[in-house]
């Protein structure tokens, strides 16, 4: 840029004259002399703009412009609790315009599948009373998906400038319960077996909810098999619901359905809350579901692959869509691998009885076609399996369900295949083997029943029950060792009113490793042969060979009596053979007996249909008071009879401190019930 040039000196000297000002003559000289001061105030003015240009543009020590940010109080990640709220403030630090804050729920729901941006209603949880500077968060009512804990965000970004934000962590838990008798607290998982209303045709339900201990239900999934038709749903979710216990234990929950559509279940809880006899007690018109079963709590630490390792005694009941006669039973002997499908028959162990008296004339063996342990979801317990059979007797070889994980323990099965005359639909459980050589198998002396114990077992007790075509049929006896590999058995029965006692000496036993198992009677009897399999020592799931396709248990007896102070017993009718057998549970507290002799009494609640009319009666809080007379010599069976809720007989036998075995023994009813008695958990057996 030229700033000043030579000829342009005179331009630069010539002023107007005003105001009476007089022209002045400068020399030559003159001139030069004040172009030259001009020139080098100009460039002393240029220096100085070029100074102050780069110390602003440059780095220098003036003050930047300042920065928009955003805080959020509290700042600290928050836990929040179910149905609960937490109110945030945020500060726009620098805002120009005094717009605040825009807010947001962040993240994803569990499965990936939704954000909260696009979540449905609610399960995020909501943003209510939003302005410019505070607003208030509450939680769902309940975890979607039904997990353990939520982990959110609310964020909050400035109006006036968008990419400056702030956010808090949120972590979403259930209520903070603890598990007694009055309440439900945590995960449950259950499962209830029965029949049609007064038919036999099949029909079970499994799954698995969330309780807060305060009457409510939040979640849940369940699987129901009605065979076919509308009645059955799988993978079904369980929108909410409610609960009520009662002092004593006794209690209802009411599972809600996105049906909409709920499902009712009465129950009995133990003193420490963790096992339930249960049934379901909402049947309008004589026609609906007559299940029974139990629900436990659910271990959600073991809903892995890696968590289900072992050996598991499996035991199944349901029935087929025959005409007649359409009761089956599945058990076996099962391998788990804790990795990939990971579930097989150990050997040929699978014994099947089916159609009144359709048997696997040999074990036969299964393996593992689809799904199993890899299909575990971590938040439900759930998964499926396809199951294969090698040469079964139905029309498909192919058997599927879905399983629900209660702990390492004990698995849930169901069938998700619909019925037919020679498919069963079949439900029940499976339950951890435990060995007690070293070598982890069983060996023939894992069932001795008393024959030289070194422990304190007396004996066994085995319950079975079963249809007989009339009605029910029940057996109640007492197994003792009476040699190597040899057994002496005694039982008591009711085949649909008849009952009778017997005796049958001699009865020999064989053992695999993996727990499958027979039991023989000689040839003179007329007894019908079983097939076991061990869970543990002198404790099996039981089968028969017989036309009332019976199913049940062995349990080491180790108490010839009740004990002086036995305490409070929760009952349940397990195994029922159809929908007419009545259904209970309730609460029974014996008294130990005195010179042989002892009381029962209690407060039961039932549901049975009445024929005729094909109505459901349900009988809530029913008294019953009874008395009961021990054997002599003591063997742990009695005698005895109910004057409360009506006349009633029974027949008694004691297992040990936490269990006792009833038989009703009326010769007037067709349908007669098995009534446990326990203190603790033992739900492999039903």
């Amino acid at each position: 840029m030229k700033i000043l040039g030579n000829d342009d000196d005179s331009r630069i000297l010539r002023r107007p004259l005003s105001h009476g000002m007089a022209r002045t003559t400068r020399t030559a000289s003159e001139r030069i002399a004040v172009t030259s001061n001009i020139r080098g105030l100009l460039f002393a003015m240029l220096l100085v703009t070029i100074a102050a240009f780069s110390v602003s543009g440059c780095g220098g020590s003036s003050t930047p412009p300042a920065q928009t940010s955003v805080t959020i109080s509290p700042a600290t990640p928050q836990t929040v609790v179910e149905n609960t709220s937490v109110t945030f403030t945020a500060t726009v630090n620098n805002d120009p315009t005094n717009s605040g804050v825009a807010w947001e729920l962040t993240g994803l729901l569990p499965g990936g599948k939704y954000a909260c941006g696009n979540a449905p209603p609610g399960t995020c949880g909501t943003l209510s009373s939003p302005t410019a500077t505070s607003v208030t968060y509450t939680a769902p009512s309940s975890i979607f998906g039904g997990g353990n804990s939520l982990s959110l965000g609310v964020s909050a970004c400035s109006v006036a400038d968008s990419t400056k934000c702030e956010s808090v962590q949120l972590s979403i838990v259930p209520p903070t319960c603890t598990p007694s008798s009055t309440t439900l607290c945590g995960q449950f998982t259950f499962l209830a077996q029965g029949a049609m209303g007064n038919s036999e045709s099949p029909v079970m339900i499994a799954g698995t909810f969330f309780a807060d201990g305060n009457g409510n239900v939040t979640t849940g999934l369940f699987d129901r098999n009605n065979g076919s038709g509308s009645g059955s749903f799988f993978n079904k979710l369980i929108t909410g619901g409610n609960f009520k216990v009662g002092t004593d234990g006794r209690g209802s929950v009411t599972l809600s359905t996105a049906g909409p559509f709920s499902i009712t279940f009465t129950f009995a809880l133990n003193s420490a809350g963790t096992f339930a006899f249960l049934f379901e007690s909402d049947d309008q018109n004589g026609a609906g579901n007559h299940v029974s079963g139990f629900m436990q709590p659910a271990d959600s630490s073991k809903f892995n692959a890696a968590s289900i390792t072992g050996g598991y005694a499996m035991g199944l009941l349901g029935g087929t869509s025959a005409a007649g006669r359409p009761r089956a039973l599945l058990i076996a002997a099962v391998s788990a691998t804790g990795s990939d499908c990971g579930l097989s028959s150990n050997g040929n162990s699978v014994f099947i009885n089916y159609n009144a008296g359709t048997i696997t004339p040999s074990p036969i063996p299964f393996a593992c076609g689809s799904g199993g342990l890899s299909s575990i979801d971590a938040t439900m317990g759930r998964g499926t399996i396809s199951i294969v059979l090698s040469n079964g007797p139905f029309s498909s070889q192919t058997l599927n369900f879905a399983f629900y994980i209660v702990d390492k323990t004990t698995i849930i099965l169901i069938s998700m295949d619909s019925v037919g005359a020679n498919l069963p639909i079949l439900s029940g459980t499976m339950a951890l083997q435990i060995p007690l050589a070293s070598s982890g198998l069983f060996t023939q002396d894992d069932l001795t029943c008393g024959y030289g114990e070194l422990g304190n077992v007396k004996a066994c007790i085995l319950g079975i029950s079963g249809e007989s075509g009339s009605g029910s049929h029940i057996v109640v006896g007492r197994a003792k060792g009476s040699g190597h590999e040899v057994l002496d058995i005694t039982t008591d029965e009711n085949k649909a009113g008849v009952v009778s006692s017997q005796t049958t000496l001699g009865w020999s036993v064989v053992i695999s490793p993996s727990g499958a198992g027979t039991l023989t009677p000689p040839a003179s009897s007329q007894s019908s042969s079983g097939a076991f399999v061990l869970v543990t020592h002198d404790q099996a799931i039981l089968a028969l060979a017989d036309g009332s396709v019976s199913f049940g248990f062995i349990h080491a007896q180790v108490e010839l009596a009740p004990s002086a102070t036995p305490g409070t017993f929760i009952a349940g009718t397990q195994s029922v053979a159809n929908g007419s057998v009545p259904n209970i549970s309730g609460i029974i507290t014996p008294t130990g007996p005195t010179n042989g002799s002892g009381t029962l009494s209690g407060t039961l609640d039932a549901e049975q249909i009445l024929v005729p009319p094909p109505a459901s009666v349900e009988i809530s809080g029913a008294a019953i008071t009874g008395n009961y007379t021990l054997d002599s010599p003591a063997t742990g069976r009695g005698t005895g009879g109910s004057t409360q809720p009506g006349p009633s007989s029974f027949i008694i036998y004691n297992v040990n401190v936490g269990e006792i075995v009833l038989l009703e023994s009326d010769a007037t009813s067709p349908q007669p019930m098995l009534i446990d008695l326990i203190q603790s958990s033992s739900p492999w057996d039903y």
